[in-house]
């Protein structure tokens, strides 16, 4: 997960990685983070509702398909948290209205126009390449709840940040 230092500092929300991860440990914590940020600033606290519901989604097992191969996902209890999640987010205005790969959200992933991007590890090339004048000001955490299965279902290229064990 992705997000911006300086404007974590702006809104008085812990912006150290191991700092943010506790502050965000849970999705119930990083919506409580989110309304703040958006207090505070008047801004979106993440980016895009596709992020935000495949950040949730992603922490499941067998999300629209079981082993037999039969269709789950109108069963499946993560999807439909994933959707409420997602959706509460959008009703409380801190789930930004971009879509990927449009100029918009280019624009607004250099501008400041949000915080946060749950993103996949090779998203850090397109912030690079769309986010020039914000160089060392992105980070990386650990998304609340863990990276559960994103890996797997963001084509194997998933970022998990994980405490250092001595």
């Amino acid at each position: 997960m992705y997000y911006r230092t300086d404007l974590l500092d702006q809104a008085g929300i812990p912006s150290k990685p191991e700092d943010f991860a506790k502050e965000i440990a849970t999705w119930d914590k990083f919506a409580q983070t989110a309304v703040k940020y958006k207090q505070k600033t008047g801004k979106p606290f993440v980016d895009m509702p596709d992020l935000v519901f495949n950040g949730v989604r992603d922490q499941g097992n067998d999300i629209y398909y079981n082993d037999k191969d039969e269709f789950i996902g109108d069963k499946n209890a993560q999807v439909k948290k994933a959707y409420d999640f997602t959706v509460k987010g959008i009703k409380d205005g801190w789930v930004g209205k971009n879509a990927l790969w449009t100029p918009e959200w280019a624009k607004d992933t250099n501008s400041g126009g949000f915080a946060v991007m749950l993103a996949p590890a090779w998203m850090n090339g397109v912030i690079k390449g769309n986010a020039k004048d914000t160089a060392g000001k992105w980070m990386i955490t650990q998304m609340p709840e863990g990276a559960g299965n994103a890996v797997r279902h963001l084509g194997r290229s998933g970022a998990a940040a994980e405490r250092q064990v001595e």
